[in-house]
């Protein structure tokens, strides 16, 4: 921690927990590859969004 996106000029350091990944998936604008990142690059993610 933290986790830096360099690409994106964003940092984050979380202690998070996602639940219903599963669901979170299945929406189209959430890449497939993303699935096994850590809850806090997938907060990252969102904020950008």
């Amino acid at each position: 921690m933290p986790f830096n996106d360099y690409e994106r000029e964003l940092a984050i350091t979380a202690d998070a927990i996602i639940d219903n990944r599963d669901k979170l998936f299945e929406r189209p604008q959430v890449e497939r590859e993303d699935q096994k990142e850590p809850g806090s690059l997938l907060i990252l993610l969102a904020y950008e969004e």
